[in-house]
């Protein structure tokens, strides 16, 4: 699997240039949205955007022309005489990225658009004529971007797109600007300004029902293979039922013929969803089916508008999003068993992946998908993820849970040793993490909120408040990438500790925050407390970044998804040795074994008998069906062993003692117990 990746700055704007899967597919662009910053887009003001300049680097390399207006047709198209030098046979101009109604055919706002643009550019006012190919055009008319006003610095698509005269139009000739208009159009959008204000053409919308549109226009595998692998959903928030007779669906406004009529009949029912495929299939009463023999919806910037009878436009969808993006959701990608006990091929469900919602609120998954080598899975509608949760995606085939889901692979599909990765992709197909493998750096870096796990140990060997070095907080580093933690805070109540200058936690690795004193080290910080300061009973602790913002947080007691088994167990337990016990601790010993299918790593596991704590510090993977034993007396630790130090036996031999193993987050206890234990 390869994806070339290059990251260009725009302004505010950070995208991604995706090389396409089909490159014959659509029309093509190098701008693909990867992070933005929505709070500052929206405080750009109407005037500031109609005269914004455009930066060479935001556009390929354009020629100029320039002429002087002599007719206006209508709102996207007008007459000029060019100045000498003409790159173009005809002086009939077509605005290239907008398009308006129709004046002939007497269509919505039509005359309201050409009025604009005569006030815009007056008959013997001078335009600036910009293409990439001097050439281009359509249907005879030369296809060029419009500059107006003094120094030509107002974008005249984008001014008429702002204000709701017309729709932002993609022309694969001149792609230039693409990602404004498109932008533009969906704050349009947001602001309900001309052809997107409700009613606007006509009928009563204080009783439309309000529809929610998802466009699904990147098909699994070869799209031109996989034609109703585009699909376009609607979903009926309101309580009647919305009749979608001969509306009609435009991608890309009206162009190349893309506009195509939804059949009589079509409705949705309140609360319904009914999906429009793009290829072939008989029509039902929640599904419609075009006809094409082709995909026609881009997978990199595109947008799609459903209109009703009068041309009132009823539901869309822009992509990239902009404005109207799903909610940055806080949904990771924590662990992926891609290499499956046995044969992989044969034991699909030994392959996983585990997701958390690292965020604070549940999210609704709808429409998010998993990707995996142009594969997706799609969760279904009704399938939740709340604060804290796990939930696992198994590959192979199964009946599907809240917390486990089943891909449906009749055999492996995850690498075990080449490149490989999975992404997570909200409704609007942003990247919400990345999770990468093998020699492969797909991924690039990973947000500190996806890389990390903490886990606090609150609950000190022996007295708490004499022992606060015994509480402490484990940070994980799950990637392949440093991370830098400089200024990051642990917060509990109460309690606030700044990581100092240069903390860092390195690939795969680990730092450690003991809550009492002591001397700072790579893996080892102190907070500086005199006591305990974590609740046995019930607290929480957070990773915050240094503007607060929580980046990960451990809380207890456990209240949601606390029932993931790691299949770690308390196999046996030696608790009277040969001889006497107190000179013979290593006699005693303490069997943990991996009951699980998957791979587990004993580090930051606990195990208690009575005052007494065992951390593992280390990592110490175990194989499925593969055994620690931990012994109490002094020894070298091995893979297979480990030994407590302490000097003579801690078990008693009457079971009024009972061995406790804590997992990382506490929240799961096996207990051990033999005679009179309480187990």
């Amino acid at each position: 699997m390869t994806k070339d990746k290059a990251y260009v700055s725009i302004k505010l704007y950070k995208f991604n240039t995706l090389t396409s899967k089909n490159r014959n597919k659509k029309f093509m662009t190098n701008l693909f949205h990867k992070s933005l910053n929505i709070t500052a887009a929206l405080l750009i003001l109407l005037g500031v955007i109609a005269s914004m300049p455009f930066e060479s680097n935001q556009v390929a390399a354009l020629e100029s022309g320039y002429g002087t207006v002599t007719n206006i047709w209508d709102g996207d198209t007008f007459e000029i005489t060019w100045d000498s030098g003409a790159t173009h046979p005809s002086t009939t101009i077509r605005v290239a990225g907008l398009d308006t109604n129709e004046v002939a055919e007497g269509e919505c706002l039509a005359d309201a658009a050409t009025t604009r643009l005569e006030e815009l550019i007056p008959i013997g006012s001078s335009v600036k004529l910009v293409a990439e190919d001097p050439t281009s055009s359509s249907q005879t008319r030369a296809l060029r971007h419009v500059f107006y006003g003094p120094g030509y610095v107002n974008n005249l698509a984008i001014k008429m797109i702002a204000e709701g005269m017309g729709l932002p139009a993609s022309f694969a000739e001149e792609p230039s600007y693409k990602y404004w208009y498109f932008k533009y159009g969906e704050e349009a959008k947001v602001a309900e300004r001309g052809l997107w204000l409700p009613g606007v053409c006509g009928g009563a919308p204080s009783s439309w029902p309000e529809v929610e549109t998802y466009v699904n226009y990147d098909a699994e595998g070869n799209d031109f293979a996989n034609v109703n692998g585009e699909y376009i959903e609607l979903r009926n928030k309101g309580a009647a039922t919305l009749d979608m007779s001969d509306w009609t669906i435009r991608g890309s406004a009206r162009l190349n013929g893309h506009t195509h009529t939804i059949p009589s009949g079509a409705s949705v029912q309140p609360g319904g969803i009914h999906r429009i495929y793009s290829g072939y299939g008989t029509s039902t009463a929640t599904k419609t089916y075009l006809g094409l023999d082709e995909p026609w919806l881009n997978n990199e910037t595109d947008v799609v508008y459903i209109r009703d009878l009068d041309l009132n436009m009823r539901a869309a969808k822009f992509w990239p999003c902009t404005s109207t993006c799903e909610p940055w959701k806080s949904l990771v990608v924590e662990d992926v068993q891609y290499d499956a006990p046995g044969n992989d091929a044969t034991n699909p469900n030994g392959e996983w992946i585990r997701l958390r919602n690292v965020g604070d609120t549940t999210i609704d998954l709808n429409n998010w998908r998993v990707k995996e080598s142009g594969k997706f899975y799609r969760f279904a509608v009704g399938d939740k993820i709340y604060p804290g949760q796990r939930l696992i995606i198994k590959i192979g085939t199964g009946i599907s849970t809240s917390s486990i889901k089943y891909w449906g692979n009749q055999s492996g599909i995850l690498n075990n040793s080449g490149k490989d990765y999975v992404q997570v992709l909200n409704p609007d197909s942003w990247e919400m993490d990345c999770y990468t493998w093998g020699n492969t750096d797909e991924c690039g870096a990973q947000s500190v909120r996806a890389a990390v796990r903490m886990f606090v140990n609150f609950d000190a060997s022996g007295n708490d408040v004499t022992n606060p070095n015994g509480e402490w907080v484990a940070i994980q580093n799950t990637s392949n990438k440093s991370i830098w933690l400089t200024n990051y805070k642990l917060y509990t109540p109460g309690h606030t500790f700044t990581f100092p200058v240069g903390s860092m936690i390195g690939p795969n690795s680990y730092l450690r925050v003991r809550i009492g004193s002591g001397t700072h080290t790579r893996y080892n910080k102190y907070w500086g407390n005199s006591g305990g300061i974590l609740s046995n009973s019930g607290d929480f602790l957070q990773l915050r970044s240094s503007g607060d913002a929580v980046i990960a947080e451990h809380s207890w007691p456990c209240s949601i998804s606390c029932g993931y088994s790691y299949g770690l167990t308390i196999d046996r337990v030696n608790y009277n040795a040969p001889g006497n016990d107190a000179k013979n601790p290593n006699g005693e010993w303490i069997r943990i074994k991996n009951t699980s299918a998957a791979r587990q790593d004993l580090q930051n596991w606990k195990i208690k008998v009575g005052p007494y704590q065992l951390v593992s510090v280390a990592s110490r993977p175990m194989d499925p069906g593969e055994s620690i034993t931990i012994y109490i007396g002094k020894g070298k630790n091995t893979k297979t062993r480990m030994y407590w130090g302490k000097s003579k036996g801690i078990l008693y031999n009457t079971g009024s003692r009972e061995v406790e193993l804590l997992n990382p987050y506490r929240h799961d206890t096996k207990c051990y117990s033999w005679g009179k234990g309480s187990c």
